[in-house]
């Protein structure tokens, strides 16, 4: 039976073995924008009291999320500068739909900086994470693991799971078909 989506703590069964899967907060990954090369240039200050009041930002900077006395700042203006000279861009069908109209070069860069300013926001406001995916074999107690993974996208995750189980079929399939060779090769 083909899963489409997998959710957190499900026990899938594969050519008659269960496989357990979660998906775990994975703390090793920094933010984002240190991670990657390809988001916007995101800054975080320092203030003496949360909220948007006695916090500086300069023009063509953005309020990505402030907490705690923690303001992270998107510099808008030179994020586009960036995607330009990167050549970010976007669904270009979605954005014309969208739009009502064929995307000028202009509204495809604005479109891509603003996905990437929601992404990082959402990052900050715990709107998504990064989790390990882990796969166990319910039987054996084997583990495959896959780290670093966007907590967004479910379907993703489900596929990255999926491709778990068959790595681990794959790596019993070729020690069954070894242990097999050196049967027949014995002559038994």
């Amino acid at each position: 039976m083909a899963h489409s989506t997998i959710y957190d703590g499900e026990t899938i069964t594969r050519n008659g073995r269960d496989y357990k899967v979660n998906f775990e907060y994975y703390n090793d990954m920094r933010a984002p924008w240190v991670e990657y090369d390809i988001c916007g240039v995101i800054s975080e200050r320092l203030g003496s009291y949360s909220g948007y009041r006695g916090y500086s930002k300069a023009p063509g900077e953005r309020i990505l999320h402030s907490d705690n006395g923690y303001l992270w700042v998107y510099d808008w203006q030179a994020t586009m500068q960036k995607a330009k000279t990167e050549g970010w861009g976007c669904d270009v069908e979605k954005l014309a739909k969208k739009l009502g109209h064929a995307p000028t070069k202009g509204e495809i860069l604005h479109e891509a900086v603003e996905r990437d300013y929601q992404f990082c926001r959402g990052y900050l406001t715990g709107d998504w994470y990064y989790v390990v995916i882990r796969v166990e074999d319910t039987e054996t107690g084997e583990c495959e693991y896959l780290g670093g993974v966007e907590s967004s996208d479910i379907k993703y995750l489900s596929e990255c799971a999926l491709d778990l189980i068959d790595n681990m079929e794959h790596a019993r399939q070729r020690e069954h078909d070894g242990k097999f060779s050196t049967v027949m090769a014995m002559g038994v």
